[in-house]
């Protein structure tokens, strides 16, 4: 005989005792919990919620992390979560200090440092339980498919191995108006990539629940330069999996808030070669770097030996720079990109 046990999130059937005792597990309808970060984003939250809500996937926890906002994001939330169907929806209120004004507006440090600092706070929540985890920003919106196609592609990964799923995004204006596409990123993604550049834009990080434990045991404040290169890094290290979707499922919109820009454009290039000249992608180095240290023990051999020898070349000479990058096979997914990076680690910027 077989008995089939219902659970409110799964669907589970388990072989009787002249079976090979083994659990055919299926998620068809695993809990997402989705990690969603806000400040001040009454403009566009309306539009944000109102895509979680057409999802085709029909079992979603919301779980909002809003920092000190002084507009009328927390009204347009809990009228959102008095709505809310698929699942429960959670409001938090962060007690944060305002942002200090820099010489040319924002300080942009001390932006990112906080929106890193509210994501990690959603990370490190442990009343977050779900079978499946997405990061959620505040001013984007998300074709119905998104998790759906997401969640699929997670259920065929290994039980217990850290899996993550990321896609290419359609880049839209304030008014919703579409203006292209993300770079498309065609080389198979993995730790020689993620050691030196994020792919995996946050909008679009869906995990599983094993990637969810990695990232709440090795992950502490300032110890990361965002939160989603830090999930790709984490994840490929460890010798997860990660998969790039060219199908874009999320519209990522690009207005005058934006803490990180769309990566298409020729000014969005100028603007990271401008990063690698003023030191900025070192010191993001450093910092990645630092945290991989402190759990080198826990990595494959092989990643093992991959951070190794980008630690070494980094303070070797610079001239034999580009041929010990190329040995160890680090990549950036563009040939441009390569060749921009082999060229920054001549100057020592790396």
């Amino acid at each position: 005989k077989r008995k089939v046990r219902w659970h409110p999130d799964f669907f589970t059937t388990v072989a009787g005792s002249n079976s090979q005792g083994r659990d055919l597990k299926r998620h068809r309808f695993g809990k997402v919990a989705v990690m969603l970060a806000t400040f001040n984003g009454q403009r566009f939250l309306s539009e944000q919620l109102d895509s979680l809500a057409g999802q085709d996937h029909p079992s979603i926890d919301v779980w909002l992390s809003d920092d000190s906002s002084s507009d009328d994001t927390l009204a347009i939330a809990r009228q959102a979560a008095k709505g809310w169907s698929k699942g429960s929806f959670e409001i938090i209120q962060r007690n944060v200090a305002p942002i200090a004004a820099g010489t040319n507006g924002i300080d942009l440090e001390q932006a990112l440092a906080r929106s890193n600092g509210n994501f990690l706070s959603l990370m490190l929540n442990g009343s977050i339980n779900a079978e499946y985890y997405a990061f959620c920003d505040q001013d984007d919106v998300w074709e119905s498919s998104k998790l759906t196609r997401a969640v699929a592609w997670l259920e065929q990964q290994p039980e217990g191995v850290p899996a993550m799923h990321c896609s290419r995004t359609r880049i839209i204006d304030e008014a919703g108006r579409l203006h292209g596409l993300s770079i498309l990123f065609s080389k198979t993604p993995g730790f020689r990539n993620a050691i030196i550049q994020n792919i995996a834009a946050g909008n679009t990080i869906v995990m599983n629940r094993a990637a969810m434990l990695e990232l709440r045991k090795h992950t502490f404040a300032g110890q990361f330069v965002s939160h989603d290169w830090w999930v790709y890094i984490l994840v490929t290290a460890l010798g997860g999996k990660v998969k790039y979707d060219q199908e874009p499922l999320t519209r990522y919109r690009q207005h005058g808030a934006n803490l990180v820009g769309e990566n298409a454009s020729w000014r969005a290039r100028m603007v990271r070669f401008k990063l690698v000249l003023t030191g900025r992608f070192r010191q993001w180095n450093d910092v990645n770097l630092a945290a991989l240290r402190k759990i080198s023990h826990l990595l494959p051999a092989e990643n093992r030996q991959i951070l190794d020898e980008f630690c070494a070349l980094r303070q070797g000479a610079s001239l034999l720079r580009p041929l010990r990058i190329l040995r160890t096979g680090i990549f950036r997914q563009t040939f441009a990109g390569q060749l921009s990076f082999l060229a920054a680690s001549l100057m020592g910027k790396i």
